[in-house]
């Protein structure tokens, strides 16, 4: 005999839906359950209307085209660097503040922050705790890319 939660777990599972992307008929479970209004915009579609492996496929395609765009831009730098094309320069921010490279908080090494990953040799040179506050303040803007 099942109980009350086997039984809705089991009813749950039998009902299907059909993937909006994929077109293949699968179980309720394979869908995201509760999604909020402010999760999905009108140029997101809403994630209930796909399964997960269309939505994991979408999420992975986007990961593997931001991470070949980010490799390029840093194996570019790297190369001018060698090359004598571009010169690491002391972070911008410390320089612009007037901070002594000496205190032992700022002998990280410099980071160069690309702002946009199609422009390749266009860097910010930023050290450690200011690349890092960087990616704080505007963490939703380089998202987007």
């Amino acid at each position: 005999m099942l109980d009350k939660v086997s039984k809705s777990k089991f009813m749950y599972e039998r009902k299907t839906k059909t993937c909006k992307k994929c077109g293949k008929r699968r179980p309720l479970s394979q869908y995201a359950r509760y999604t909020k209004p402010e999760d999905f915009t009108p140029d997101r579609e809403c994630p209930m209307k796909t399964c997960w492996a269309c939505r994991n496929a979408e999420i992975r395609r986007i990961q593997r085209a931001h991470s070949v765009r980010t490799n390029h831009a840093t194996s570019r730098v790297g190369h001018a660097i060698k090359t004598g094309k571009l010169v690491r320069q002391e972070c911008c921010v410390c320089e612009r503040l007037g901070i002594k490279l000496d205190n032992s908080c700022y002998k990280s090494p410099i980071h160069g922050h690309h702002c946009d990953y199609r422009k390749p040799l266009e860097v910010l040179w930023l050290c450690l705790l200011h690349h890092q506050g960087w990616h704080r303040v505007f963490k939703t803007e380089d998202k987007q890319d």
